[in-house]
């Protein structure tokens, strides 16, 4: 979750950070983790 991590920090544009974080290929158990840091 390297990337993720990086996407958000580096990206100030919250939809802009969530569009490229939706395009990721994530497993399952990720998908789940990126959808909870979305909403926080």
């Amino acid at each position: 979750m390297i990337h993720l991590g990086k996407t958000i920090s580096t990206n100030t544009d919250p939809e802009q950070c969530a569009f490229i974080l939706l395009q990721m290929d994530l497993n399952p158990q990720q998908e789940m983790e990126l959808c909870q840091v979305i909403m926080d």
